[in-house]
């Protein structure tokens, strides 16, 4: 059976060694490559901005048409319209742990519905390489 850890060790040892007997074709390439994404910036803002509004097709560039967005201030909402079934879909758990830790909101309240979760391990590592055009 393989190791997988030791072949990913031998082939990043090959990649930074290529890089390394490469140097001269990297360094050019890594400041095309920062001139290009800089530039790409510049160019999706002008997009971004041009006139009039709506959408737009500018070389490689394309800006689709803006669809309207609706949002509610709940503060705002009567408590009747709070109160009906899938309005509140969701829970702000860090506000609501805030005011339970500050005795605004008792404990014994919120018991039956607070459920603790173990968060995912994260993996820590060398960075993977990305070159996207």
């Amino acid at each position: 059976m393989s190791d997988p850890i030791r072949e990913f060790q031998a082939d990043r040892i090959k990649l930074l060694t290529f890089i390394e007997q490469h140097q001269q074709v990297f360094d050019r390439f890594f400041d095309l490559a920062d001139q290009y994404n800089g530039s790409l910036v510049e160019a999706k803002q002008h997009v971004r901005d041009h006139e009039p509004a709506g959408p737009i097709v500018l070389g490689p560039f394309r800006r689709s048409k803006s669809i309207p967005t609706v949002t509610y201030v709940p503060s705002l909402l009567s408590a009747k319209v709070l109160g009906m079934p899938g309005v509140v879909k969701t829970v702000d758990t860090a506000a609501l742990e805030v005011l339970v830790k500050a005795g605004a909101v008792p404990a014994d309240q919120v018991e039956g519905a607070r459920v603790e979760k173990a968060k995912t391990a994260s993996i820590t590592g060398p960075k993977e390489i990305v070159v996207k055009l």
